[in-house]
């Protein structure tokens, strides 16, 4: 593992524990929150925003976008949440874990932004940030795949099948997961 993803995987524990303070989830970043609660639909999730979120979880997307969009592109809020997806999304939206959320936000995402902005001028990140998004999407596709195959194995370990046919059920779905995979690269 190099420095960098050690690096990364600090960074990350720490926004995990920021949102755990703020009375969120403690295995979401509070990026994914923030996508969340300003896109998360009954019909899924999407780029439409919201109409019943308070403005001010908003703004703060706003700011933690803007801040990530160097080395991110548009939209990380989303992403992050798009990364996070299938997971749980309880916590508190207002009062004081809105108020933690937004010293958080502040606090980071200044000096942060003042740094993700250098290294774009520098040259350090390299290239277009959206045109990520293919790769990033093949690489959540890859863990669903591996989930799915464990989910399998730990019925098939346990001699579980809830309702006759569901291994086969799943089965079927981690080779679409594949065909997916394959056509998208």
């Amino acid at each position: 593992m190099s420095f960098f993803q050690k690096l990364y995987n600090v960074v990350l524990s720490l926004d995990q524990l920021g949102n755990t303070l703020a009375g969120g989830d403690p295995d979401n970043t509070i990026s994914s929150r923030l996508g969340h609660l300003n896109h998360y639909r009954e019909d899924g999730p999407g780029l439409k925003r919201r109409p019943d979120v308070n403005g001010y979880w908003r703004l703060l997307e706003m700011i933690v976008d803007t801040t990530f969009e160097p080395i991110d592109g548009k939209g990380h809020c989303v992403e992050a949440f798009y990364s996070d997806a299938g997971e749980r999304f309880e916590g508190k939206t207002g009062g004081w874990a809105l108020v933690m959320v937004s010293i958080l936000v502040i606090l980071t995402c200044i000096p942060l932004l003042i740094i993700f902005r250098l290294a774009r001028l520098l040259g350090v990140t390299q290239g277009d940030p959206d045109k990520k998004r293919p790769q990033k999407i093949l690489n959540r596709l890859g863990l669903i795949e591996q989930r799915l195959q464990a989910l399998v194995h730990e019925l098939q370990d346990n001699e579980l099948d809830p309702q006759q046919g569901t291994i086969e059920q799943l089965d079927q779905i981690v080779v679409k997961v594949g065909e997916v995979k394959k056509e998208l690269k």
